[in-house]
């Protein structure tokens, strides 16, 4: 069976009819018995503003209320001079142009908005670009969730490329959070994609992913990043660098959950220049039922 479903423009457009359903059933109530209901018209222009996004549509609700207005006014025996008949209609146009001011205000508001979103996708993208399922010979899978609920992008960074020395992979966590952890995850990406493919051996990959925190402007020496490195050879041994990140877990489909743990801890990046980084080796099996590593991050 098929379900007909209203498009958005179907339903913005059933919402602009609510004010004109609510002045109707004004008029009809005010000319069978109930005859105090007048003042409510004003209410009706902010109904309009509130379902529309056209800024003339208040105005339009408004000088039909001014009209339905006169009418009950006439219908009651009243003279259409009197001064709470015009009252009523100021109160009605004043009521109409303020919400149609709204109207405007909200679009730009709204436009802006959605500039910032479309920064923020693109900020991301950069940042947090997708990881394929697939890289060389190993399979890979990425969750990322920011700490706030509206939160694109964070001081949280990760990356895995295929280079001449194999599958590399790095996890970080910067310290701080906004724009100033934004641009420091965006510094040690951009060291890392960069260097990833110029430096053979991890440790001093990692010191490369220092170099970038100690040139950044009005550093006051307390910036560093957590950071582990993992790279997968083609003979399959993983090569794991840790700088102060929480150790990355081997997962086998015959063996319980172990944690990598590093043979000597380093301070993160930033702290102390890395210059003894120590690393641990695994081998990660190959076929159906291929190992794999990850890590938490704060």
């Amino acid at each position: 069976m098929t379900r007909w479903l209203p498009t958005p423009a179907a339903r913005i457009a059933a919402l602009e009819i609510l004010p004109v359903i609510v002045l109707v059933t004004l008029l009809a109530l005010g000319i069978s018995r109930f005859h105090d209901l007048k003042p409510a018209l004003t209410a009706v222009p902010a109904l309009a503003a509130a379902v529309s996004r056209r800024a003339w549509y208040p105005l339009a609700v408004g000088g039909a209320a001014v009209i339905v207005s006169y009418v009950l006014t006439a219908y009651d025996g009243q003279s259409l001079q009197d001064a709470r008949a015009t009252t009523r209609a100021c109160a009605i146009a004043g009521v109409s142009a303020l919400s149609s001011l709204s109207v405007i205000i909200r679009g730009r508001l709204e436009w802006a908005l959605g500039q910032t979103r479309m920064v923020a996708d693109t900020v991301q993208r950069v940042l947090a670009r997708p990881i394929p399922g697939r890289i060389g010979p190993m399979r890979a899978a990425v969750h990322y969730t920011a700490a706030h609920e509206y939160a694109k992008t964070g001081g949280d960074l990760y990356e895995v490329l295929q280079t001449p020395y194999g599958v590399r992979a790095v996890i970080g966590d910067v310290q701080g959070k906004g724009l100033g952890a934004v641009e420091t995850a965006a510094a040690v990406l951009g060291a890392f994609r960069e260097a990833v493919h110029q430096e053979p051996a991890l440790d001093r990959l990692a010191r490369r992913l220092a170099d970038p925190l100690d040139r950044m402007p009005g550093r006051d020496g307390e910036l560093f990043v957590t950071a582990v490195l993992i790279g997968v050879h083609p003979d399959g041994i993983a090569e794991i660098v840790n700088c102060g990140h929480p150790s990355p877990l081997l997962l086998r489909d015959t063996e319980s959950v172990r944690s990598l743990d590093p043979p000597v801890r380093v301070p993160p990046l930033g702290i102390l220049p890395p210059d003894q980084v120590g690393r641990r080796y695994c081998r990660c099996r190959s076929g159906p039922a291929t190992g794999y590593c990850s890590t938490p991050t704060a």
